[in-house]
Formats: structure tokens, sequence, C-alpha cells
């Protein structure tokens, strides 16, 4: 197979962007010709065209670039449109849901997603800001335990394993996977969802947005992830951010910069992602030098340990270096130490020169406090559970016309799963399977599709 042969996989406007990554770049226009003599060994021969521009940093950041210049606006302003199937949220879920619609041959679903770029939490930087949980594996998904791969969307043309071999690759590779299947299976609009509404009994969904767009579908798929981050009043003025404000940092050519005196608040895998990054154990700190932002000490409220054989003790291999950044013993003034286990916060106050968390300053804090999952106005003419083979897949409301699928749908633990570890509730090996069985399950929508007027 020769590489033009490859690109056929890719949709032409992507096939495109992979030989503007690839221009004037001998090395990448190599490891092309390379990669595709090796398709064989790919999930597809896209995978091996995606695996060759990711060797590059400088081809991969080109084609990050013409990734975001393919985000649509389907319509103008105040605009009245149809589409059969319309998927609010740009994110994993979203990518498995259009993957597996457009394998089995159906239209290519409208995809609404408000973020700064389409891809969802994964896609918040295009830099590499944390590391994954899961080991890197090729294969079959797998559960927990079993050696098979964790980090599979289903349906997806490529997988994270097909482009890095890291032990425990970074939200980027991920992002990048999910941004591709979107650009592969969808068409996704820069458009904010304010409403999603069901006027009449089996009639069809009408989704505003918040230019006044009017979007009629026969089915609409809420795949908004965990919601939006939970924070303390006062996060406007740029001295408190959320989690992915802060990984968003990477982005920039010194993203420790100018943090000062900081505070991490949160006992989750958000606030150790978080930590690592700010402590320098991330997988980059981009242009950053001690002479410039050296991660000084950080005051960790709610640290799950209170020093170093603790954290050894209660935290998977995948924490492990933050445990030599803590004290050596409980109470004791250790000058090493980089991290200050400090009790769970009860006040975040912002002021003049500083943030005080229980009355201490600060300069940046950092919250990592859970999500607060987003909703719409639906007209609720019932509400249940999808199952199949009593496995729940999703949720669905206004008569079967609305389902949400992912983390959004906040499935709970099913009698035969291991809930040792609580964070996989919303694990990618444990929804992203439903949504692909939901989306299979499905039939066609049935409104016809009608160009914005």
């Amino acid at each position: 197979m020769t590489t033009d042969e490859a690109l056929g996989a890719f949709p032409p406007a992507l096939g495109q962007a992979v030989r503007v990554a690839a221009a004037d770049d001998v090395d990448t226009a190599l490891m092309l010709n390379e990669m595709v003599e090796r398709q064989d060994r790919f999930t597809s021969p896209a995978a091996a065209v995606l695996a060759a521009v990711c060797q590059s940093q400088t081809a991969r950041a080109r084609f990050e670039r013409t990734l975001d210049q393919m985000t649509t606006s389907v319509g103008t302003a105040g605009a009245r449109f149809s589409w059969p199937e319309v998927v609010v949220g740009g994110g994993a879920h979203a990518a498995v849901y259009c993957a597996v619609r457009r394998a089995l041959g159906f239209p290519a679903p409208l995809v609404l997603d408000d973020g700064r770029r389409f891809g969802g939490t994964f896609a918040a930087s295009q830099a590499p800001a944390w590391n994954l949980n899961s080991r890197n594996r090729p294969g079959p998904l797998g559960l927990p335990g079993s050696g098979q791969a964790l980090n599979v969307l289903p349906g997806a043309p490529m997988q994270p394993a097909d482009i890095g071999g890291s032990e425990y690759q970074t939200n980027a590779d991920l992002g990048l996977i999910i941004r591709c299947t979107l650009a592969m299976s969808a068409v996704v609009n820069r458009s904010k969802v304010e409403r999603v509404a069901a006027p009449a009994l089996n009639g069809p969904v009408e989704i505003v947005t918040a230019d006044d767009q009017v979007i009629v579908a026969d089915r609409v798929i809420v795949a908004t992830g965990l919601g939006n981050p939970r924070t303390f009043p006062g996060a406007a003025d740029g001295r408190v951010l959320d989690f992915l404000g802060l990984m968003r940092r990477w982005d920039r050519p010194f993203p420790l910069d100018g943090l000062g005196r900081v505070a991490v608040i949160g006992a989750g895998d958000s606030a150790r992602c978080a930590v690592e990054a700010l402590a320098g154990q991330g997988p980059t700190t981009g242009g950053s030098v001690a002479a410039l932002a050296f991660p000084g000490l950080i005051d960790w409220y709610g640290c799950p340990a209170p020093n170093r054989s603790n954290w050894r003790e209660c935290n998977r291999t995948r924490y492990q270096g933050i445990g030599a950044l803590l004290p050596r013993s409980t109470g004791e003034i250790d000058q090493a130490a980089r991290i200050r286990p400090m009790r769970r916060a009860e006040r975040v106050t912002p002021g003049y020169d500083a943030v005080r968390v229980d009355g201490n300053p600060y300069d940046t804090v950092v919250t990592c406090i859970g999500y607060e999952r987003q909703r719409f106005d639906v007209d609720e003419i019932g509400q249940a559970s999808v199952f199949t083979g009593g496995r729940r897949l999703g949720r669905y409301e206004a008569d079967g016309r609305v389902l949400t699928v992912g983390a959004a749908a906040g499935l709970g633990w099913e009698e035969d799963e291991d809930r040792r570890v609580p964070e996989n509730i919303a694990g990618l090996f444990r929804l992203a399977p439903r949504t692909a069985d939901l989306a299979a399950l499905l039939g066609a929508a049935d409104i016809p599709y009608q160009a914005p007027s």
C-alpha cells in the first residue's frame, strides 16, 4: 500500500491536513512511507499515517492547527435547520458514538462543542499536560488486571497505542485520537447549547444555542462528560484555577511562570495530576527552567497521605513519584519536602493581594473538587435507564428522543464490577463500550437533513 492509498482512508479535508503537516518535512515524509509499509500491524491504514505524523512534534503541531480549522459553523446566528442526529459535547463518548454510527452506515452526526478546542477534557491542552492512569497497551479493550488495553475508543479508526509507546501516555495522545475520530466521523460545530426541548410527544427535539440557532433533531445524544468543574467564589480573577484551567497553561511557553505561592485543594486523581504538573513531574514543563519558574513548596489541602511511607502504602504505582516530595515523617519539619500536607480546606477567600485558604495567603489556588453534571431544560416525558443484557448503557428522557451517555449519564456500579477504585466509575474502559453498544442498537433517525435557513 502506498501513502496516497493510505490517505484514502481519511476524508479529503483530513487527508489534506496530513499532507500539510508533512509538507517540507523530509523526516515525516520518510516516516510516512515506513509506517505505511507496516500498516498491517496497526488498527487501520489511517492509524499508520497518524503514527508517522506524531513522530515529529513540528508535524504534529501543524496537524493539530489544521484540525482546529476544520471546525465548521453550520448556520448563522438565529438560523433554524434540521439534522437527524445531534451530539452535545465533543469528547471521548461523542467520538465513540459518532465512529460507531458511521461504521454502521448512518449519516454523520452533528457535534455541538463549545470548548476552546474540540476533543473534551483530554484535549484541554495541545501540549502534554498530564499522564493517563492506565498503562499503554495495544490490542482489544479489557478490564483492569487482565493485561489488555484500557485506553481504547471502540469503533475509532486509530487508538492511543498506535501513536506512542510511553508506559503512561499523555492527555494529548488520547485527545488527538478523539479529535481525529470526530473529524472523520462527524460534522463538528462550535456552539454552546442553552436548551434542549421536546415540545410535543413523539415530535422532534429542538436545540437552542447561545447565538439563537434552533436545530431540529430526531435524536439528541448528550455526551457532556463529568460536567463543569466545581470551584470557589472569586475564580474569575485568574488566581483561583480549576484543574482544566491549570492544564491549559501547558500550551504557553512557560506554564509554571508567575504562579507564586501555590495551594492545591482536592484529594482525587485530578489533584494528584495537578501536583505532579506543579512539581515538574508531569510529561513536560514546556520552556520552563528553574531560573524562570521554580516550582517551590506546594500546600496540598486534602493530601491523601501525611508522609512518604504512608503514600507508598495507599497509592498506585502511577503516582509513586509524588511520595518522594512529601515529608519523611508526620509533623516533622523536612527542608527537602516540596509538598506540605494540609487538612481539608474549609474556606477560600479572594482578597486584595492574595487568595486565602483557611486564612493562609497564596498567589494561586488550584481547585480539584469534583464536577457538576450539566443539565438542560428537557421536557421530561418519562425518564429511565437504557438496558441491554442486564447492563445499563445510558439514560433517556423526552420519550427516548434525548439520550445521555458516558459519564454524563451517572451510571452506577453493576453487581459484577470491581468497586475497589472509586474513580473507575467514570473510567473510559468501563463506559465507552456501553456508548458503542447503544450506538449500535439504535435505528436510523427519521428527520432528513435540511440546510440552515
